[in-house]
Parts: C-alpha cells; sequence; structure tokens
C-alpha cells in the first residue's frame, strides 16, 4: 500500500495521510480547487499547499516524527521510486481526464 500527506499548512502535523485509492480524488481537487472528501476529514483544493508520499504512515513511525537519512536508507530506494512513479502516473490521468472533459473514474 502506498500512502501520501496532503499538506494544509506550515506547522509539522497540519496535514491529512491519505492511502493510493485517495490520491486521484487529492490531485484532482488540488486541480480544480473543489472540495476533497476523504477518510481523515475534507479539504478544499485551494488549501493544499502540497501532496508528498508519506513514508512516516508507511513505515509505522509516528505522525510529527522528523524522517533522518538513515530513515531514508530503511525505507528504500525501491519504495521512494514506486511512490513517485505512482504519483506521476495518477497526476498524468488526472490531467488528461480533466483536459478531455472526462467524468471521474472510481
Amino acid at each position: 500500500m502506498k500512502y501520501f500527506k496532503i499538506k494544509t499548512g506550515y506547522g509539522k502535523d497540519e496535514f491529512i495521510s491519505i492511502d493510493s485509492s485517495e490520491l486521484p480524488m487529492a490531485i484532482r481537487a488540488q486541480i480544480t480547487g473543489k472540495v476533497g472528501v476523504f477518510n481523515e476529514g475534507t479539504i478544499t483544493g485551494n488549501h493544499i499547499i502540497s501532496i508528498t508520499p508519506d513514508y512516516n504512515r508507511l513505515m509505522g513511525y509516528n505522525r510529527d516524527y522528523q524522517l533522518l537519512s538513515e530513515d531514508y536508507d530503511h525505507i528504500g530506494k525501491k519504495n521512494v521510486e514506486e511512490h513517485r512513479n505512482f504519483f506521476e502516473q495518477t497526476k498524468t490521468a488526472i490531467q488528461n481526464q480533466l483536459s478531455t472533459g472526462q467524468k471521474q473514474i472510481s
């Protein structure tokens, strides 16, 4: 399973964590500025600062734990690449849907 953080503020804990099934909704909300409804809450797309991999949740670390360089070695390059590729593929699919006017596909 892949996890992502939707950052809504500049504090350490100003984000919600989503899994890969909610990523398309998050990207769509950020691009369009509309509201996204997630398991942990709702966010208006205009308030999304960034969407990044949530390695803390992947590894079972506390939400506010600041990852160290050793932690990234433990996470592994494979997981980092998988998250990056999944995000890029999802973003491209959503941008294509929006540019052609397609409805959201579940």
